[in-house]
């Protein structure tokens, strides 16, 4: 289906070249690629054309055989690309006439005539300001590199890219990692002045030192009100420098683990904080909190706090693709732990999740979740299959990874989910309680009793029926009926049924 265009394409492309100009796209040949290429794409009536797949050949350089579900580089770029638009438009572009915006779940841009917008579409065109008013914004800064070298600085560069694209693949957090020349300027007068211009929460910044044999590598986050160290984490390699490539995805790797998702640093920090955003977003900075607070210590009034929190949150919200994919979660986990709020429970956790996933195809949260909505549905196939879209989208996400692979141990994909799950909780030992019980039905699976109830220990939640079954399992096995016997007096307790 062609799409309608109300500009001239001499128009369009001298608003794309205006848009090249700005120093997002300056300094970013690959994102400048991007553009160019799905603007001509689209004045050329080629818009059909513009796929995951055509993008990645023809602009990032995959290879003829790039499979778009086994590697989001595209997405992620793409996301890169809304960014810088929104950022365009919001500071030098601000009076321009034509608009042009890439919408979610496509990458067909879209060209409007600025003076005749809605104010419907104002808030649909500006997700990132919503983000900004709504999430925690990190800016990631240059690295300084000593001493000074071209080399350096491109991997420098590199690394800061990187880093920018791989935070951007978590939802609960803006990342800003592209700035104006005024901000260039300021973050080499005063950093703390820049992160309080660009209205950042937290600063990744670092520094690299480079000798002939041996390079260091230090990466620091900072709170931005205060200039409060909240992680520093440092890479010493004795290698050259032509080798430190090498480690660009350790690095990677690394800080994505400690920093991201509702088991990383920035969530535990949101946490802990009072809400530090809008007004109007209280209600979901509420829910943020408690749904941490559920995972990290465990209690069926924590559960409860949380769930009716995100019942209220989604009303306000209705937008917002995670608040609907978070409730349709906590439905399912009241069914898990002996506590359903309503009559259908999985019926209504999986309107909640197409509801996610109406709004945001590419939401993590809601393959998450529908990756449970499957496991309690007891299909396999499907559950496999969800679990696969959630790692998918991001890797680095060791939340979502150790949970979609705890529930895969569940299913009865033993091999498949442990090796996962392992990775995930040595990546970050703050992951959710509940994991626990994964390693213990694993270690079940393969007969190693001891370890199996060496994992149920470490649940802490005699309130619901797991905790003590896993227990009497474990100890009857060892043919320790005694000891098993007091669980079972504990289970029988709480659900005599």
């Amino acid at each position: 289906m062609e799409i309608s265009i109300p500009f001239s394409i001499d128009e369009i492309y001298s608003q794309m070249n205006r848009i090249l100009e700005f120093s997002a796209f300056k300094n970013s040949p690959t994102l400048s690629k991007f553009f160019e290429f799905i603007i001509s794409e689209t004045v050329q009536k080629r818009n059909k054309q513009i796929k995951e797949y055509s993008i990645a050949v023809n602009v990032l350089n995959r290879p003829t055989d790039f499979n778009p579900h086994d590697d989001a580089v595209v997405r992620i770029h793409a996301g890169r690309l809304r960014r810088a638009l929104n950022e365009y438009y919001f500071t030098t572009g601000i009076s321009d006439a034509m608009i042009i915006d890439i919408p979610k779940g496509c990458y067909i841009p879209s060209f409007h005539l600025a003076k005749s917008v809605t104010p419907k579409e104002t808030i649909s065109f500006q997700p990132a300001m919503t983000d900004i008013e709504t999430k925690p914004v990190v800016v990631i800064f240059p690295l300084k590199i000593t001493p000074h070298s071209d080399e350096g600085s491109e991997f420098a560069a590199i690394l800061g890219e990187q880093l920018s694209a791989e935070l951007s693949r978590f939802q609960d957090l803006t990342v800003i990692g592209y700035y104006s020349d005024e901000i260039a300027q300021k973050i080499e007068e005063n950093v703390m002045e820049a992160g309080k211009l660009l209205k950042a929460d937290y600063i990744l910044s670092g520094n690299i030192l480079i000798s002939r044999q041996h390079t260091r590598i230090r990466i620091n986050l900072l709170t931005a009100s205060t200039g409060a160290v909240l992680m520093t984490r440092t890479f010493d390699k004795e290698t050259p420098f032509l080798s430190i490539m090498e480690i660009q995805d350790e690095i990677i790797n690394e800080v994505t683990a400690t920093l991201g998702g509702y088991s990383g640093l920035l969530f535990l920090e949101m946490a802990k904080a009072a809400p530090f955003k809008a007004s109007h977003d209280a209600k979901l900075r509420e829910g943020i909190s408690k749904y941490y607070k559920y995972h990290r210590y465990f209690s069926i009034e924590n559960y409860k706090n949380a769930f009716f929190t995100f019942r209220r949150a989604v009303k306000e919200h209705p937008e917002n693709a995670t608040t609907w994919a978070i409730l349709g979660e906590l439905h399912i986990g009241g069914i898990g732990l002996g506590v359903p709020n309503t009559k259908n429970p999985l019926e209504d956790a999986q309107q909640c999740i197409l509801a996610a996933l109406q709004l945001d195809p590419l939401c993590q949260h809601a393959w998450y979740a529908q990756t449970l909505y499957h496991l309690f549905k007891n299909d396999k196939e499907e559950c496999l299959n969800s679990a696969n879209q959630c790692i998918n989208l991001n890797p680095n996400n060791y939340a979502m990874v150790g949970g979609v692979a705890c529930m895969l141990v569940w299913g009865g994909y033993f091999e498949v989910g442990y090796p996962l799950m392992e990775r995930a909780v040595h990546a970050n030992p703050f992951y959710p309680w509940w994991i626990n019980g994964g390693f213990s039905f694993y270690h079940l699976h393969n007969g190693n009793y001891t370890e199996a109830f060496r994992w149920a220990e470490k649940l802490h939640c005699e309130e619901i029926c797991w905790d003590p079954l896993l227990k009497c399992v474990s100890l009857a096995y060892q043919e320790k009926p005694g000891e098993a016997f007091i669980y079972l007096g504990k289970l029988l307790r709480i659900d005599p049924d």
